[in-house]
C-alpha cells in the first residue's frame, strides 16, 4: 500500500487501544462508585436502627412506669393498652430495621466477591467528609477524569487516523517480486515491479470511514453535553438536601425532645396520649432527618466520583 497508509494505520490502532483501557477503567470508576453507595447505604441502614433501637428502648421504660401508673390508680387501662400497642409497633419496627441492615450488609458482601467484610462494616459508623465544590470543578473535572469522555475524544482519533488511512489506500500500491521461469534447459531469474491503481476500490471504505468518524464525533459531543447537564443537575440537588439537612439538624440535633417529653409525661404535664403524638411526631421528623442526611450522602458521593483514586 501507499506508505503512510502504514503510519496512519498504525496510529489509528495505538488510539483503538487506548479507547479499550479508558473503557475499562470507566467500568471499574463505576463499580467503585457502587461499591461507594452501598457503604453509604450501611451507614445510613446502621443509624436507623440505632434510632429505631433507642426508640423501642424508651418506649418499653415508658410501658414500665405507665403499668406503676396504672396500678396506682393515675392512668386508665386504656391508656396502658394504648402504650402496649405503641410498644408492639416499635418491636415489629426494630425487626424490620435489623433486617433492613442484614440486607445491606449483605449486598456490601457480594460487591465484596462474597468475602466477608464485617470488619469493615464495624467501621462504617459515618459517612465519608465530603464537601460541594465549585460548579467550575466538576465541569474540569468531566473533561480531565471522566473516562468516558476521554475515550470518546480517543474515538475521535482513531477515526481520523482511520480515514486518513482508507484516503490513501486510494493511492497507488506498489508491488516488487522476483520470478523465475524454468522452460526446458532454460533458467530464468528477474525481478518483478507492479503499480496497482485502485481508483474504484476503495471509494465506498473511506466514505463509510467518514461516516463512523462523523457519528461518532456526534457521539462524543452529546456525552460530553450530556455529562454536564447531568452533574449540573446533581450539583443542585445537593445543595438543596444540604440546605434541608442542615435546617434540620440544628432543630432536630439541638436538644433531646424525647428525653424531655419523658420529664413532661412522668411530672404529669401530658396525658398517655399527648406523650405518643408528640413521640411519634419527633420520631417522623428523626427518620427524615436521617434520610435527608442520607440522599445528601449519596448525592455528594456521584458528584466526587472523579477524585476516587485507583
Amino acid at each position: 500500500d501507499w506508505p503512510g497508509a502504514y503510519s496512519a494505520r498504525a496510529k489509528g490502532i495505538k488510539a483503538a487501544q487506548e479507547v479499550i483501557g479508558l473503557t475499562r477503567r470507566a467500568g471499574l470508576l463505576s463499580r467503585m462508585l457502587e461499591v461507594k453507595q452501598a457503604m453509604i447505604d450501611v451507614v445510613y441502614s446502621a443509624k436507623n436502627m440505632m434510632l429505631t433501637r433507642q426508640m423501642t428502648d424508651t418506649i418499653a421504660s415508658m410501658c414500665a412506669i405507665s403499668r406503676k401508673a396504672m396500678e396506682g390508680g393515675e392512668i386508665t387501662r386504656l391508656d396502658m393498652n394504648m402504650m402496649e400497642i405503641v410498644r408492639i409497633g416499635m418491636e415489629e419496627e426494630l425487626r424490620t430495621a435489623v433486617a433492613d441492615f442484614d440486607d445491606k450488609v449483605a449486598a456490601l458482601t457480594v460487591l465484596n466477591n462474597g468475602r466477608d467484610c464485617s470488619a469493615l462494616v464495624e467501621r462504617l459508623t459515618d459517612y465519608p467528609d465530603e464537601m460541594i465544590l465549585p460548579l467550575e470543578s466538576y465541569q474540569r473535572q468531566i473533561t480531565e477524569n471522566d473516562p468516558m469522555i476521554q475515550a470518546g475524544r480517543k474515538q475521535m482519533k482513531t477515526d481520523e487516523n482511520m480515514v486518513r488511512a482508507s484516503q490513501m489506500m486510494s493511492y497507488p500500491g506498489v508491488s516488487v517480486g522476483y520470478t523465475y521461469e524454468n522452460e526446458g534447459d532454460e533458467r530464468w531469474h528477474g525481478v518483478t515491479f507492479g503499480l496497482t491503481l485502485p481508483i474504484f476500490s476503495n471509494r465506498h471504505a473511506t466514505s463509510k470511514s467518514r461516516l463512523t468518524a462523523m457519528q461518532n464525533r456526534l457521539k462524543a459531543e452529546t456525552a460530553l453535553n450530556e455529562a454536564t447537564v447531568m452533574i449540573e443537575n446533581d450539583r443542585r440537588k445537593a445543595l438543596d438536601l444540604y440546605s434541608n439537612y442542615t435546617k434540620y439538624d440544628k432543630v432536630i440535633n439541638g436538644d433531646d425532645n424525647i428525653a424531655l417529653l419523658r420529664k413532661a409525661y412522668r411530672a404529669g404535664q401530658m396525658t398517655c396520649i399527648e406523650y405518643l403524638t408528640e413521640v411519634k411526631f419527633f420520631l417522623e421528623a428523626r427518620r427524615t432527618f436521617l434520610q435527608t442526611e442520607y440522599l445528601y450522602h449519596l448525592a455528594l458521593a456521584r458528584l466526587n466520583r472523579y477524585s476516587m483514586t485507583f
